[in-house]
């Protein structure tokens, strides 16, 4: 899937995100962090529309960027940025 300017413009401010809640400030520091979380409220905080917010956060979950934890933050209706795999190598497209 090829991202649009938006979605790659929603990667790097929820990874942006994701760093300054835990004081990092490369994608690196992401591997230990066991909260590698996201929220389309993330995307609200960072200026998109409520509306906006939502569809991009849904295409990007639809495309496989962004994964909904199952496990036990599914209650909490959090999303992943690392997926499952824990593989961060697709983070580094979009950290600038």
């Amino acid at each position: 899937m090829t991202l649009t300017e938006n979605q790659s413009a929603a990667m790097t401010a929820l990874i942006k995100n994701c760093l300054d809640v835990m004081g990092g400030t490369c994608v690196a520091d992401l591997v230990d962090d066991p909260w590698v979380y996201a929220r389309a409220e993330d995307l609200v905080n960072a200026g998109w529309t409520q509306k906006q917010a939502e569809g991009t956060f849904g295409s990007l979950v639809a495309g496989g960027y962004i994964y909904h934890d199952v496990g036990g933050n599914y209650t909490n209706d959090l999303y992943a940025l690392d997926g499952y795999d824990v593989d961060f190598s697709n983070l580094l497209q979009f950290h600038k």
